[in-house]
């Protein structure tokens, strides 16, 4: 039996950044199991690729 614990703040951030990030590439989604992403491609242009490290950086500032 394993003991379960209470979220924490930094649950919840993990659990937003996820949720962005899938967002912005759907082949990580369904790698990671979650659905809803199957039919969907993600932007590797330039511009595409570069709105995952606003999104790493402000992830980063908000677990500081």
């Amino acid at each position: 039996m394993t003991d379960s614990r209470a979220a924490s703040s930094v649950d919840a951030l993990a659990e937003s950044y996820l949720d962005a990030y899938v967002a912005l590439n759907p082949i990580a989604a369904t790698n990671f199991g979650v659905k809803g992403y199957d039919d969907k491609l993600p932007d590797l242009s330039p511009d595409g690729l570069a709105e995952r490290s606003p999104l790493r950086r402000a992830t980063l500032a908000r677990l500081d």
